[in-house]
């Protein structure tokens, strides 16, 4: 277990591994398998390090006046301030992604966000897959729960091959999960906040992935993560997704995404926490 694990631990309250598997949400699609379509079978060495023990709500410290993260530059930013358009321009570099479906501009955490309709909507990119490293962190806001098992907040490589990349959903009650694929159902893990997000209400949701360890986040707070009995996801070639998901062609988010962003690296938790601070600044660094 690495340092940073054990650091973490110190702000995680433990819960055994039987809630994780539980949790993680039954599919209720009839396509090919992927996330989602098996229970967890259990299979990876460590156990869940907990829920989330912070009350925060979603606000976090005030309107900006300097922005605090310092971390390392996202490989993609979508500060949506174009949303509504045919593409979004990716901030960051070069990858703006293509607009589909029911994609409308509207206020958001920091200026304009995308809100997606949870039937049509969804933004594509051709983005490389860090496979081994990597982090995602954004401000979602949900206008209605998923009508099915499932809705996809983003993806990446999750191809045409079953259970390759990552997912990253909230399920039927509102509680995120951050599912990774290591090439076959037993090694699909969820990873889930057991905190559900409240509809109508902005919250902060990030992930990190290093070498099979996995972290959670909501609003700055660590929120849960494990171990996992493999390093590396497989990639499934399909591209990088917000709002749907790549494999199934569904599990659309009845949502608002706002200040979206992708890294190679895994993000520590001070710069996850600099980012919800951050909220109405966005990222003006880049």
């Amino acid at each position: 277990m690495t340092v940073r694990l054990l650091t973490l631990l110190a702000f995680v309250a433990c819960a055994p591994e039987s809630s994780i598997d539980t949790s993680a949400p039954a599919d209720t699609d009839t396509g090919g398998g992927d996330t989602a379509e098996t229970a967890d079978t259990g299979s990876d060495t460590g156990s869940d390090t907990g829920s989330d023990t912070g009350s925060d709500t979603g606000s976090d410290t005030g309107p900006c006046s300097s922005a605090s993260f310092s971390g390392p530059a996202p490989v993609v930013w979508y500060s949506l301030e174009d949303a509504g358009g045919a593409s979004v321009i990716d901030d960051a570099g070069d990858y703006d992604a293509a607009s589909s479906g029911a994609v409308t501009a509207v206020a958001g955490k920091a200026g304009n966000a995308a809100q997606l309709d949870g039937t049509t909507a969804h933004l594509d990119a051709v983005v490389p897959l860090s496979t081994g490293t990597f982090s995602w962190a954004g401000w979602v806001r949900l206008d209605t729960l998923p009508s099915s098992s499932i809705g996809v907040i983003a993806n990446h490589g999750n191809g045409s091959t079953a259970y390759t990349g990552w997912l990253l959903v909230v399920d039927s009650t509102g509680v995120p999960s951050i599912y990774t694929e290591g090439g076959s159902s037993a090694t699909e893990m969820a990873t889930s906040t057991y905190t559900p997000l409240l509809v109508g209400d902005w919250n902060h949701v990030a992930f990190t992935f290093n070498a099979g360890e996995v972290f959670v986040y909501m609003n700055g707070n660590p929120a849960g993560g494990r171990s996992l009995n493999y390093s590396a996801v497989v990639d499934g070639g399909n591209p990088y997704v917000i709002g749907r998901d790549a494999h199934n062609g569904g599990r659309f988010l009845p949502g608002t995404v706002d200040e979206a962003g992708y890294w190679n690296v895994s993000l520590a938790a001070e710069d996850i926490r600099a980012l919800f601070d951050d909220g109405e600044c966005g990222l003006p660094s880049i």
